[in-house]
């Protein structure tokens, strides 16, 4: 029971270990067949039948779709020698079995086989492929600024070109001018423009678009820590510049710095990481003075009590050691003051250990002047 439960699964495509090991009818292209088990079947280029125990005569033929519409059973080789389409090993014939989708230019489907269609000047969607309504229409792309769905005819009488059937416009498949970092303008749909680090100007073509002049060029950080180098004006829209003349090698992406978030706190993140969370990041190794704060920043309060004392101890050593993540976990989890304005205690916008002699003083004088 278990290996008939095991061979089931196989033809449902989740194939257990053990229906794997078993020895089963092994067919080539050209018909041949062996018994071999699934990995000795791929690595020899074969389809493996999970429920054929042996290599009985015509098993390794199948359903062969001709263009002439009928419908053969031959070796998987004799099928494309006879230029046709071969559905799947060890299958059969039937009535209608090769008929299918069948798009006229008009946009109107109807169901017939392979050759009959292409002698109606129709395009064959595939054998038991079925008509539905949006199956033989597609995006049309009038002029820079209409996009309507059509059949390929409807779409020429319209003076539109034609993207291409079940393409939609609801994904902004027609060219427009795209500025690109470089300077230039091409036309691409949104997504490829967007691929190339483009501006999509909606509506017009290059003759008429105005692109923005390339600033100066400088890492510019993608979600996932990826760096590529582009103009800051170009950078904005897909990531966080880092600075003109600044360069991705090393990769500052991976690196932590100040992000500003929209609550009015700073966490030591990411650029990737701050971007996503719909911050402004101000930089690797810099501190969180510049940010809004919602609470009065109170420096040398490293545990974040309002207080300057010994309490401070542990969590100044903290962030003077091990830096702000570890800072924000042991001290700084409830957000309540920031990293950078507690333990930049001299004012520099670096946490380091230029910041203990101005700790202590401010430890024995319980509080900063």
């Amino acid at each position: 029971m278990r290996i008939y439960l095991g061979f089931l699964l196989c033809t449902l495509g989740f194939c257990t270990e053990e229906a794997i090991a078993q020895n089963r009818a092994c067919c080539f292209p050209d018909g041949s067949c062996a018994i071999l088990n699934s990995s000795q079947c791929a690595a020899q280029g074969g389809t493996w039948l999970s429920s054929v125990t042996e290599c009985d005569p015509d098993v390794c033929t199948g359903r062969c779709c001709l263009p002439d519409g009928s419908c053969d059973r031959v070796t998987r080789n004799e099928c494309a020698e006879r230029g046709g389409d071969f559905r799947a090993m060890n299958s059969h014939c039937a009535a209608n079995i090769c008929d299918g989708a069948c798009c006229f230019p008009d946009g109107s489907c109807q169901r017939m086989n392979w050759g009959d269609c292409t002698t109606a000047g129709g395009t064959f969607q595939g054998a038991r492929v079925e008509c539905h309504e949006s199956l033989c229409t597609g995006a049309c792309c009038i002029g820079a600024t209409m996009c309507i769905r059509v059949g390929p005819a409807s779409c020429a009488e319209s003076g539109g070109v034609f993207q291409g059937l079940r393409s939609d416009c609801f994904f902004e498949p027609c060219p427009v001018a795209c500025c690109l970092p470089d300077g230039n303008c091409t036309h691409f749909s949104r997504r490829d423009c967007e691929t190339n680090f483009g501006i999509s100007i909606f509506g017009t073509f290059c003759d008429s678009a105005v692109c923005p002049i390339p600033s100066a060029s400088g890492a510019c950080c993608l979600p996932g820590d990826v760096c590529v180098t582009l103009p800051e004006n170009y950078c904005v829209g897909f990531g966080a510049f880092q600075g003109a003349g600044s360069l991705c090698d090393p990769n500052p992406c991976a690196l932590r710095g100040a992000c500003c978030l929209p609550n009015d706190t700073c966490a030591p993140i990411t650029t990737a990481e701050c971007v996503a969370a719909g911050g402004t990041f101000l930089g690797t190794n810099v501190c969180c003075t510049q940010c809004p704060v919602s609470r009065p920043c109170v420096r040398a309060d490293s545990n974040c009590d309002g207080l300057v004392n010994m309490f401070d101890i542990d969590c100044f050593v903290v962030a003077i050691a091990q830096g702000g993540a570890t800072w924000e976990d042991y001290c700084g989890s409830d957000g309540s003051c920031q990293y950078c304005c507690v333990n930049d205690v001299n004012g520099d916008n670096y946490v380091n250990n230029f910041d203990i002699v101005p700790f202590v003083i401010c430890l024995v004088n319980g509080g900063c002047n």
